[in-house]
């Protein structure tokens, strides 16, 4: 990181996980013992896998593309039905759910821990006024 640059992190808390063709939020214990495939297209899948495994799911199968990937239909032919497909909400927004076909496709629903974002939210607001 370049020397003066500006560092902040802040905390990713895991909800729960959502079905893509919609209804309840269902809880992450769900995962515990599941054998599951990720479907992603963000900067770090490896971190997704690793928050899933980090959950009890087994990872089975992976599905994974360049960041910002502008999906297709193919892109989830032949899903395994026996699978738990897991997607990030960055990915489901374009992810029509027939796409999966008969396949089981859960959104993992997170949130960015708001006391921790503070240092970020000031430091934007900062610039914005400047």
């Amino acid at each position: 990181m370049p020397k003066g640059v500006p560092q902040f992190r802040v905390e990713i808390r895991k909800l729960g996980l959502r079905p893509l063709a919609g209804g309840e939020r269902q809880p992450l214990t769900r995962l515990r013992g599941a054998r599951v495939g990720l479907i992603a297209a963000i900067a770090r899948p490896d971190r997704l896998a690793r928050d899933l495994e980090s959950l009890g799911a087994e990872l089975c199968a992976r599905r994974v593309f360049a960041d910002h990937h502008g999906y297709e239909p193919g892109d989830l032919a032949n899903l395994e039905s026996d699978l738990l497909w897991v997607t990030t909400a960055k990915d489901a927004v374009k992810l029509p759910p027939a796409w999966a076909g008969g396949a089981e496709l859960v959104v993992l629903d997170e949130d960015v821990e708001r006391a921790s974002a503070l240092p970020l939210v000031e430091f934007v607001a900062a610039k914005l006024a400047s």
